[in-house]
């Protein structure tokens, strides 16, 4: 049975959210809704206005009971290459912390990161992303005292990343009466 789910781009001009149902056998854009963000709201504090702007959004569309995943604007995060000596990705996960330590104008403990590691011959590299704790928390209040279920906050650059580094599924023959174009869809929500 398939199930839906809202993507919510908290973007810092326009706030975009897609409602997606998924199934076993296919994934389906339902529909698509962009409004824009006010230019008084966005100056004062680009991710509480596009937050306040998406929850209204969700309530209008009636959304708001559907499992939401939010992407937060660019400028609420941080973006570091952090390079290592070795490829592997479990010890690039155990070492992130030390080499982002002083990277970030806040200390680590005050920020939520995750990385996306990629290797380059016998070295390797890591995307990482970090945004400050506390938007964190504020977003993760407003979905609560809305009671909107918040089921992943991220970043476009992660996301996309987590996507392209996922197998892309394997075009199904089609009989060649058949006038259908197999096609792969990338769908960046951000």
């Amino acid at each position: 049975m398939a199930q839906k789910y809202v993507g919510l781009d908290l973007g810092t001009h326009e706030v975009k959210a897609v409602l997606v149902s998924a199934g076993l056998r296919a994934t389906q854009v339902l529909e698509v809704a962009v409004e824009p963000v006010s230019a008084r709201a966005a100056s004062d504090d680009g991710v509480s206005a596009a937050l306040e702007q998406g929850l209204a959004l969700l309530r209008r569309r009636g959304w708001n009971h559907y499992r939401v995943g939010v992407v937060l604007p660019g400028s609420a995060a941080s973006f570091r290459v952090l390079k290592f000596p070795f490829a592997d990705a479990r010890r690039i996960a155990q070492a992130i912390a030390f080499e982002a330590e002083g990277q970030f104008p806040v200390p680590l403990e005050e920020l939520e990161y995750d990385h996306i590691p990629f290797a380059t011959g016998s070295t390797g590299q890591a995307l990482m992303v970090a945004v400050r704790r506390d938007t964190i928390d504020k977003i993760t209040r407003a979905f609560k005292a809305a009671s909107v279920d918040l089921k992943l906050i991220t970043v476009d650059a992660i996301a996309i990343t987590q996507v392209l580094d996922s197998a892309i599924p394997e075009l199904v023959k089609t009989e060649p009466t058949d006038n259908r174009m197999p096609a792969v869809l990338l769908l960046d929500i951000g």
